[in-house]
């Protein structure tokens, strides 16, 4: 799919542009140049997302795409760009902004997420959480080469988790919060990273 535009700014509330059915295993779907726009401020969902790729997907990719605008009442988690729980997906040249939850979530209650990247994209203004986090069981996950800045203090950049996952040549600045979180099984690592954060921690 390609060139498509979604604009939820006069829905009454909303929990995504698009997602994944739980019934059916939904591989290599790719949406191009596309543009996600959320409801008014405190209109969507509690844990909704811009995407929501479920358990039963791989071979997600997402390219050259804008998000924008999805806070949820609930600030806690809030609502997010990406809430992702399928394998073998590609996030690439995609901005996010504007968001009370996370940029991108590689989550799911008993689901493993593995094997995705998310690599040259720009993942900024983020008013309680922050751009990336992945969860402690998944495996193969990598960010790369990415630029995330302008989130919350209290939060990080990349909450780094997981097993063999890898956070490389990304660009991390103007936040008070931390950079790199490291709270992974085994086989994790962080490299080739510039982080600056006046007053947080690297």
């Amino acid at each position: 799919v390609k060139f498509i535009k979604w604009d939820m700014t006069a829905a009454g509330s909303a929990a995504s542009c698009a997602g994944a059915s739980t019934d059916a295993f939904i591989t290599n779907f790719v949406l191009e140049g596309f543009e996600c726009l959320g409801p008014q401020v405190g209109k969507a969902t509690d844990t909704g997302a811009a995407f929501g790729p479920s358990a039963n997907t791989s071979g997600w990719t997402f390219r050259r795409g804008k998000i924008m605008r999805w806070h949820s009442a609930d600030g806690s988690p809030g609502a997010h760009c990406f809430y992702w729980q399928g394998d073998h997906g590609l996030i690439e040249d995609v901005e996010c902004s504007d968001v009370n939850g996370y940029g991108l979530q590689y989550y799911g209650r008993g689901i493993s997420p593995d094997n995705n990247t998310m690599r040259s994209s720009r993942f900024h203004d983020f008013k309680l959480r922050g751009p990336v986090y992945i969860q402690a069981n998944s495996i193969g996950n990598q960010i790369d080469g990415n630029r995330l800045y302008n989130f919350n203090a209290s939060s990080r950049a990349v909450e780094l988790r997981g097993t063999n996952t890898k956070v490389s040549n990304n660009t991390i600045y103007n936040a008070g919060g931390t950079g790199i979180r490291a709270a992974w099984n085994s086989g994790c690592e962080a490299k080739n990273n510039i982080v600056y954060i006046p007053g947080g921690t690297p």
